[in-house]
């Protein structure tokens, strides 16, 4: 089950942020979703899987 993570206003900054975590935890998933915030505004969510 994924868990989230943390919010980004860009990809790539979701995207680069789940590459950090996996190189450091090559068992780990990571996914950036595009949905709306706790904020009301549309951001890139990161997701891990442990």
């Amino acid at each position: 089950m994924p868990h989230f993570y943390a919010s980004y206003w860009n990809y790539s900054d979701c995207e680069n942020a789940g590459w950090y975590w996996r190189d450091l935890h090559p068992s780990w998933g990571a996914e950036c979703r595009y949905a709306k915030g706790t904020d009301g505004n549309y951001k890139w969510h990161l997701y891990m899987w442990y």
